[in-house]
């Protein structure tokens, strides 16, 4: 799965999940929709890659899990969510999952490796895309500015757009 299309489902999937539940009361709106982009971020690290029924099997894992553990009926934590994605990830990516850590050489560049994934409009995590790690790419002219810019228009519009309790 694409960038966009995995935290455009994780975004979706987050908005109804949430719906449910009372908003935090110490959060206004704008940190509301600020949280909420930040579980995303969180969540999407977590998450392997995979194919889309891998990842909505496993969304659907996490959203079971959170239910039967949530003792209020406020938004569950990112501590919550990401536990529930570490206990079912590799159950539900199995055939997806390469360990990869042994065939690594020690002088493995993941820069490269990312900028690589950007020029095909791969996910790759967050860091990557705005920070000292996207700034790197710049700066080793491994990736420009162009190629950032529909990840970082995904980011923006997030921000900008996730609408709380669907108000």
């Amino acid at each position: 799965m694409k960038y966009e299309e995995r935290k455009k489902l994780l975004s979706g999937w987050l908005i109804n999940f949430l719906k449910r539940y009372e908003k935090p009361r110490h959060l206004d709106d704008d940190a509301a929709r600020e949280e909420m982009i930040l579980i995303v971020e969180d969540m999407n690290s977590e998450i392997p890659n995979c194919d889309e029924s891998s990842f909505k099997l496993l969304l659907d894992k996490v959203a079971s899990r959170v239910r039967k553990t949530s003792r209020t009926r406020t938004w569950a934590t990112t501590y919550q969510f990401t536990n529930a994605i570490k206990d079912f990830r590799e159950e539900v990516t199995k055939e997806n999952l390469i360990d990869v850590s042994q065939t690594i050489p020690k002088d493995f560049d993941q820069s490269e490796y990312w900028a690589k994934k950007i020029k095909k409009g791969e996910d790759v995590p967050h860091h990557w895309i705005e920070g000292i790690s996207a700034q790197d790419l710049l700066d080793r002219k491994l990736v420009t500015v162009e190629d950032l810019q529909p990840y970082k228009k995904y980011l923006d519009y997030q921000r900008q757009n996730v609408k709380v309790n669907n108000r």
